[in-house]
């Protein structure tokens, strides 16, 4: 059977090598590679989108690469809202969130529209703002539930046509980070038209970045994303923001997809209960066999005839 083909986009390097040597990184950078990035600016420079909002923003390497890209083309009209729920960069307490973005438009001269959002999920600071977001970046968690949950929560915010970009979407497998495919799970799961660019110079290997374009079909087949939530979690949200990601699915999907919710969130407490006292039982278990091993070693020792035959 003749099988489904992605589209693919421009690559759009400029912007980052225009940028990046201008920056005081810190000896950090973009979380995305050269090609990743220029994928990203790719797609802006195609749709020319009004409203970009970035969830995940880590140091800011990107955040100033989007900000570049904008400069070049022109769009200083266009808003940009990043948004993290941590307010330190997570590779170093010492530096703010998106620090790199803010050299960036001291760089630029110019006034941008750019609205950083830092402490609370991406849903609530839309919200507030009442946006109708045309392009959305999520490069948050990583591993499940995180990038499926921002997702549900950020789509009754999304336009028709919008398109979304998911980072590190292979990163379970080629990283050390195995459960890391959140990103995978979302690209597979949403029903869309979707964009893939092959990185020519790194042959045979799958794309790391990935798109996909919102439609009235992926709202009508949203019950998907919420039965990824059904897959094991490799971390627990605290309480305060599942029942911020809870009054969000209240707020905007049915009852029966409210139900699954409630039962990904309880199966997965249960589980990882479990799991906290099987871990237990296991680690008295090897202390007793640690113990054991010692008390033989002793005998042995103490009993030179032990273990031989007479």
């Amino acid at each position: 059977m003749k099988g489904f083909n992605f589209n693919v986009v421009e690559i759009y390097e400029e912007p980052r090598k225009k940028i990046l040597p201008k920056l005081d990184s810190k000896g950090y950078g973009p979380e995305m590679s050269e090609f990743e990035s220029g994928f990203l600016c790719g797609l802006i420079k195609e749709f020319r989108p009004d409203t970009i909002v970035e969830a995940g923003v880590a140091g800011g390497g990107t955040t100033a690469v989007i900000l570049q890209c904008l400069l070049e083309l022109g769009m200083h009209e266009c808003d940009l809202y990043s948004i993290d729920y941590s307010e330190k960069f997570y590779r170093d307490k010492n530096l703010k969130t998106g620090f790199m973005g803010e050299q960036a438009k001291q760089l630029a001269g110019i006034p941008f529209r750019h609205h950083v959002c830092l402490g609370n999920i991406a849903c609530n600071y839309m919200k507030q703002y009442g946006c109708n977001i045309d392009f959305l970046i999520i490069d948050t968690m990583h591993i499940l539930p995180g990038e499926i949950l921002d997702f549900i929560t950020l789509l009754p915010y999304l336009k028709d046509g919008c398109i979304v970009v998911l980072h590190d979407i292979s990163y379970g497998l080629i990283s050390d980070l195995t459960q890391g495919y959140a990103t995978s799970v979302l690209f597979s799961a949403v029903t869309a038209e979707k964009y893939l660019n092959y990185d020519k110079r790194q042959k045979g290997r799958y794309p790391n970045i990935g798109a996909f374009r919102v439609s009235d079909e992926t709202r009508r087949n949203a019950g998907n994303l919420f039965l990824s939530l059904i897959i094991t979690w490799s971390y627990l949200p605290d309480m305060k923001q599942l029942k911020e990601y809870r009054k969000a699915v209240r707020e905007h999907y049915s009852e029966e997809m409210l139900e699954i919710f409630d039962n990904a969130v309880r199966m997965n407490y249960e589980s990882w209960s479990r799991n906290r006292k099987l871990s237990v039982r296991c680690k008295k278990a090897v202390q007793q066999l640690r113990k054991f091993a010692a008390f033989m070693k002793h005998k042995l020792t103490d009993n030179k005839g032990y273990g031989k035959q007479v």
